[in-house]
């Protein structure tokens, strides 16, 4: 082999060897953006992912603000429990007070129509008494009346 062959061999290999990394170049610059575009892609999860955390963030707040007012919700209820408790046992006193006192009024009721009966019967007495005295006052004026004629 001549050097001039050897030479045309070694810049054959070397044309080779450059389009090889013309092509690996390539190959590179597409890897190289495509590094770029997954940058980038990371990036925006990484954004949404604190935007969710935020979100998240928020929705512990308020979930902790409804447990603070369920809270206060079911001591209120307990309360007003306890209010109605106390009025069923006012309310059955007074149903109580109620049936103590119909049962003095009828008592009363019964030994005053009693003293009625009563009154009306001695009152019916002088009444019938008066007018025998009459009728006997009467037949006095007749007699009187002719003894003066």
């Amino acid at each position: 082999m001549t050097d001039r062959e050897l030479l045309e061999k070694i810049l054959k290999k070397i044309g080779s060897m450059d389009s090889g990394m013309n092509s690996m170049e390539s190959k590179i610059s597409s890897m190289d953006s495509r590094m770029n575009s997954m940058e980038s892609k990371i990036s925006s999860m990484d954004s949404r992912m604190n935007s969710m955390e935020s979100k998240i963030s928020s929705m512990d707040s308020r979930m902790n603000s409804m447990e603070s007012k369920i809270s206060s919700m079911d001591s209120r209820m307990n309360s007003m429990e306890s209010k109605i408790s106390s009025m069923e046992t006012k309310m059955t006193d007074i149903k109580a007070a109620v049936i103590f006192t119909k049962d003095i009024v009828t008592k009363i009721e019964n030994e005053h129509g009693q003293m009625l009966g009563v009154l009306f019967d001695g009152y019916t007495q002088n009444s019938e008494k008066l007018d025998r005295i009459e009728i006997e006052v009467s037949k006095h004026e007749e007699i009187i009346l002719k003894k003066l004629k």
